[in-house]
């Protein structure tokens, strides 16, 4: 347990020291109304924390970064980084079960899965799907797109040879 605490705590530290430098030296901006991207910010942070926000315990926080709109500032992610280091701290002074290190390139190897991606919900029904399932619902999507795409296309070349 001590090992897996020490672990976060790095994981932690090293997203403040990223944002710091993100600080000093911002990315380019593509269009946000801030003078940095923090959507790159974001997606580095949600890497360099994903074995934290991955657990149950930390979900609501993830969902925080995830949100735009709630955490569109350094500031806000910097502020969302010691919520995260303080709910490690009190999870160890309370001798909760940190769980398995759960890793960014480890996320889709056999055996490796953890609470989300093993089995998710269809948001709309909220029935639970497996990965497999989704992966063919989307094949099946995919495949009625490109049908459709092949009958537009089909459309546009007998317009074209009626106009001729």
């Amino acid at each position: 347990m001590i090992l897996r605490w020490i672990f976060l705590r790095r994981q932690v530290r090293l997203a403040r020291e990223y944002v710091c430098l993100a600080r000093k030296f911002p990315p380019p901006n593509r269009g946000s109304k801030n003078d940095w991207d923090t959507a790159v910010i974001k997606s580095h942070v949600f890497k360099m924390l994903y074995c934290t926000l991955e657990r149950k315990d930390f979900m609501d926080l993830r969902d925080h970064l995830a949100d735009h709109k709630r955490c569109d500032t350094l500031d806000k992610i910097e502020r969302l980084i010691g919520e995260i280091e303080q709910r490690i701290s009190e999870m160890v002074e309370n001798k909760m079960d940190l769980g398995p290190v759960l890793r960014w390139y480890d996320r889709h190897r056999e055996g490796q899965q953890n609470s989300n991606s093993a089995v998710l919900k269809n948001m709309k029904t909220n029935q639970v799907i497996s990965v497999e399932e989704r992966k063919e619902k989307a094949r099946e999507r995919i495949k009625a797109l490109q049908q459709q795409r092949v009958q537009r296309n089909n459309n546009s070349v007998t317009r074209k040879s009626l106009r001729l």
